[in-house]
């Protein structure tokens, strides 16, 4: 302990300094500060001591919990410690237990191991053995797939010749057991020119054209049993699409159809066969028509397979038994509303096939039906018209206003190529004597006019695109017929009765001149005109039952012509839609 404080010397100097100035006092005040002093001193010890005291104790009491913290804390220390160590001996334990399987185990797989090896090496004595077998086996493996290769293409090939002999036989039987619609006015019409008029006809012969005039009636038969069974077409101006091989004829009209699932077939091989007549509807349908006027509903697929090869599978010419078909498909109403476009089977000059030789004939057959003719060249072989395009040309009896020409496929061609090209076409047509209405470079997949010369395609298109009275068109050429027939009779008559005035004069200039003598060696002359003059009245009768034909006529044509109308056929038969996995 540090000693007990003590006042500071320099305080009673100070003091001692201060008592000068209180003299007269000095003695008491210093007295009194003295005792205060040592009491004050007195005061600090104590304290000084009892804070020592104090502070002993603490340190006493301090040390003392300090000492039990210490114990406590040993004593939990050495609990953690030995349940650490029971722990770590059961693991110890544990791990040896773990150790000694895991050695009995490796000795195990050593064994196995040993036993693999011998295995192995068997089993590579073995695979060396039958490297060779495996080898045969898998030239075996190889025979076997080619011959199973070969065997599945002639399964495919029989599958693939059924199914075509199946399309075939269905598409015939529909054909041939296809009726045409029931149309009464049609039936008289027909019964009028084989029964009635063949009477008239064997018993008049007055007309001298008499196999023309039953020729006209004839093809107003055929006119109406064709519009009977295709009464889309009633009304409309015919306009062929006409043109060689290969010209885009097809394409062509494809460009104006809408509906794109329905397309004439396309190719560089001859494909348009069938004649097809295409007119605007607002729904798409195809059909095939057959001899006698029935019609069955084709699929856009079959339509596409009639090629020339799919024609000739049949061993005959399937236009024997199905000569057209018609398309209805939505196009331009301002360029086609009124139009029936006939696609041509091309012409080929050296047509050596059959069923290709026939094509000729049949586009000439055609454009006789037809108002006016587009007439297609195709630019991307030559880039010329053909000798055997004029002369073809030559041969249709249109006038220049109702030819077109389109220079097709000029999209393949140099604008400047192209328009030096029209005017070669027009030159060679020139000098050929054709006339035309207008010539267009155009081409088909993109709907597109490079170049024209005279009148466009589109004003060409609309002229024509006009609908005409077909009652009217008929009934003008039953007139025609019937009037040569009562101007012939008429004739007749008329002969009969000026060679009964002059019989007559004779008689009476032989009675004046000679006398009765002479009148009567003239009365065989006269018995020799009497059967002839006698006919006046037959042929009077002929007249009236001219007119009487032509009134019935006239009568079964409107009657015909009223049930074509659209809305008064029924449908007969559903799509013929065989299956054409193979085509397709």
């Amino acid at each position: 302990m540090s000693d007990a404080p003590h006042i500071d010397k320099a305080v009673f100097t100070d003091l001692d300094t201060l008592s000068h100035f209180w003299c007269f006092k000095r003695k008491a005040v210093a007295a009194t500060v003295s005792r205060a002093l040592s009491n004050y001193e007195q005061q600090v010890g104590t304290t000084v001591a009892e804070l020592k005291l104090n502070h002993q104790q603490q340190l006493t009491h301090l040390e003392t919990e300090q000492q039990a913290q210490l114990q406590h804390l040993n004593a939990l220390h050495q609990h953690d410690m030995a349940q650490q160590k029971q722990v770590l001996t059961t693991q110890i334990n544990a791990l040896e237990a773990q150790r000694i399987e895991q050695n009995l185990r490796n000795e195990r797989l050593v064994e196995k191991v040993a036993v693999l090896d011998e295995t192995i090496t068997n089993t590579q004595a073995l695979l060396s053995q039958n490297q060779a077998s495996l080898h045969v086996l898998e030239e075996l493996k190889q025979q076997l797939d080619v011959a199973h290769q070969q065997l599945q293409q002639d399964y495919s090939q029989l599958h693939h010749d059924n199914l075509t002999l199946s399309e075939r036989f269905a598409l015939l039987q529909s054909i041939l057991s296809a009726q045409p619609s029931q149309n009464a006015g049609l039936e008289a019409f027909r019964q009028l020119l084989h029964s009635d008029y063949a009477a008239f006809a064997a018993e008049e012969s007055s007309l001298a054209d008499e196999a023309g005039a039953l020729l006209i009636l004839q093809n107003v038969l055929a006119d109406l049993e064709q519009l009977n069974t295709f009464p889309a077409a009633s009304g409309k101006t015919v306009v062929g699409v006409a043109g060689g091989f290969s010209s885009g004829k097809s394409e062509f009209i494809n460009s104006f159809i809408q509906d794109k699932s329905l397309k004439l077939a396309t190719g560089i091989n001859p494909v348009t066969v069938i004649p097809s007549f295409i007119v605007y509807a607002p729904d798409s349908r195809i059909c095939g028509y057959a001899k006698n006027g029935g019609n069955v509903p084709l699929s856009s697929k079959l339509y596409k397979a009639l090629s020339h090869d799919y024609l000739a599978a049949f061993g005959f010419d399937l236009r024997t038994v199905m000569p057209t078909i018609s398309l209805q498909a939505p196009m331009d109403e301002a360029l086609f509303e009124h139009i029936c476009l006939v696609d041509t089977p091309g012409y080929n000059p050296g047509a050596i096939n059959r069923t290709e030789a026939a094509d000729r004939s049949t586009t000439l057959e055609l454009l006789t039906q037809c108002s006016a003719m587009i007439w297609v060249i195709g630019l991307d072989p030559a880039g010329t018209i053909a000798q055997s395009d004029i002369e073809f040309i030559r041969q249709s009896a249109f006038t220049a206003d109702d030819v077109y020409v389109v220079l097709n496929k000029a999209d393949v061609k140099p604008q400047e190529d192209i328009e030096a090209i029209i005017e070669t076409v027009a030159d060679e047509l020139l000098f050929a004597g054709i006339g035309y209405a207008g010539m267009t470079a155009y081409s088909s997949t993109r709907r597109t006019s490079y170049a024209t010369k005279g009148c466009t395609l589109d004003a060409f298109l609309k002229k024509h695109n006009t609908r005409f009275n077909t009652t009217s068109a008929y009934e003008e050429k039953i007139d025609r017929v019937f009037s040569a027939y009562n101007k012939a009779l008429q004739s007749d008559i008329d002969n009969i009765q000026l060679l009964r005035v002059r019989l007559k004069d004779l008689q009476f200039r032989t009675l004046a001149d000679s006398g009765a003598k002479a009148l009567k060696e003239l009365q065989p002359v006269i018995e020799f005109f009497n059967p002839q003059m006698a006919d006046e009245a037959r042929l009077q009768k002929l007249i009236e039952r001219s007119q009487q034909l032509s009134t019935a006529f006239r009568t079964a044509l409107r009657e015909a012509i009223t049930l074509t109308q659209p809305g008064d056929i029924a449908q007969r038969s559903t799509a013929f839609t065989p299956s054409l996995n193979v085509l397709s």
